[in-house]
């Protein structure tokens, strides 16, 4: 048995022992000041996907190409099962705000893909996470919450320019509402294409700086999120005068522009650096006109109209490094941070960058289906 064989399964059973430890004995302090929305999970795994490649579907047919011609006939390479333990960096200090509020969870993620050639593939991913610690987000402790349901249509290896080597690639990606988040904003469906373009350059084993822009259009049943339930009585739901009472007043976002660089490095056949950054703006429904009515009377008082100094969008950034080691085909292992962000803070001024209250580190042990299949032939 090879020697990186032997400390791949030592890695193993040790990250497997750690989790069992850590789930039976976590019972920490009021928790989760800097736990992120589901919504905010959903991109924070784009960030660290952008860095990675897989944002495009082509980093699992380089992959296959780089594995043997056996591997890559098979129509579900890349596919894969994750399970990964994040904690925000602020939680190792206790002085970082007015109170400590830590957050710590490990989550599950499924990631099976089918391609049908080398120019087109289908991948699904969903998450379920727990928080450890005490959440801010959940009714009940300890509760799992499941991410929404991306499906993405990808260009396989895309197109490569043969005098410049610049590869385009693109894909249509599909979210389905799992998540309660997305419940919540009365989501229906979420359409987002997405436009890569990469260029490979001979540093160690293979260096590809990427910038990847991805637009997405969201349609919702209405356009504020909706309080999970009301012990109001108000007669006909529908009706304006029950309006507030149903709803936030937060507005939805309809669309959402996301985009930004990523810079990969192979040092080894085996081992990875990542890092990405993106911008992205989310583009909120329009106003309208609101009559006010008495609340004793139901008299009619006048029309507040919307003014011209509305707030039309949010504005916000991510951020994500990554090392990544693939001792063996079956197991990989990664580590890194994430953190996804509003450009201002609560009191309007302006959010530190790049590290954050927001930020999260991680360690991911992922398994390949392809080369577990092949264990058991």
């Amino acid at each position: 048995m090879k020697l990186s064989q032997v400390v791949a399964r030592i890695a193993l059973a040790a990250s497997l022992l750690l989790a069992g430890t850590t789930a039976a004995t976590a019972d920490g302090p009021d928790a989760a000041g800097a736990a992120e929305t589901p919504s905010q999970e959903t991109e924070a795994v784009a960030a660290k996907d952008a860095g990675n490649g897989s944002d495009s579907g082509s980093a699992a047919d380089a992959a296959a190409s780089s594995s043997g011609d056996s591997k890559k006939k098979n129509p579900w390479r890349g596919s894969s099962v994750s399970y990964e333990h994040t904690f925000s960096a602020v939680s190792l200090d206790k002085a970082s705000g007015q109170t400590w509020n830590p957050y710590y969870a490990h989550s599950f993620s499924i990631q099976p893909q089918w391609h049908f050639n080398d120019y087109i593939g289908l991948k699904l991913r969903i998450d379920v996470e727990q928080e450890l610690t005490n959440s801010d987000d959940t009714i009940k402790r300890y509760e799992w919450m499941w991410s929404d349901l991306n499906i993405d249509v990808n260009a396989g290896k895309g197109y490569t320019e043969k005098v410049t080597g610049i590869n385009i690639n693109g894909g249509l990606r599909l979210g389905i509402p799992a998540s309660k988040a997305s419940q919540a904003r009365t989501m229906i469906l979420s359409l987002a294409p997405m436009l890569r373009v990469s260029r490979k350059f001979p540093v160690l084993q293979g260096l590809t700086i990427a910038y990847a822009v991805r637009f997405a259009w969201q349609f919702h049943q209405s356009t504020t999120a909706q309080y999970d339930g009301t012990s109001l009585s108000c007669g006909d739901p529908d009706s304006e005068a029950c309006e507030r009472f149903l709803n936030t007043g937060i507005r939805n976002a309809k669309n959402a522009l996301v985009h930004g660089p990523s810079i990969s490095l192979d040092i080894l056949d085996n081992l990875s650096l990542s890092i990405s950054y993106s911008m992205r703006r989310m583009g909120l429904y329009d106003l309208k006109d609101e009559d006010i009515y008495d609340s004793g009377t139901g008299a009619y008082l006048g029309t507040l109209e919307s003014g011209e100094n509305d707030i039309t969008a949010r504005y916000g950034q991510s951020f994500a490094g990554e090392i990544s080691w693939n001792p063996i085909d079956l197991v990989g292992l990664s580590l890194g941070f994430s953190t996804v962000y509003g450009d201002l803070r609560q009191n309007g001024s302006k959010q530190t960058p790049l590290f954050n209250q927001f930020t999260n580190i991680y360690l991911n042990l992922s398994l390949d289906i392809d080369a577990l299949t092949q264990l058991f032939r």
